[in-house]
């Protein structure tokens, strides 16, 4: 995902958060903010990533 870091240099109101690289597509979080506020985030932009990653991988077929 090369192309995933080079984003805010073409798009610079975009924050990079995270990304999952599944077999056939591509888990995404990114921030797209205002050009008023370019430094503005939420307080928690990932309150439960883990948990969500942690119980996908927990799941029986």
């Amino acid at each position: 995902m090369k192309i995933w870091h080079t984003i805010p240099e073409h798009r610079p109101y975009v924050i990079l958060d995270v990304f999952q690289c599944m077999p056939n597509h591509v888990h995404l979080i990114l921030w797209i903010i205002s050009h008023d506020a370019p430094n503005v985030l939420p307080e928690n932009p990932r309150p439960f990533v883990g948990s969500q990653r942690a119980a996908t991988l927990q799941m029986d077929a």
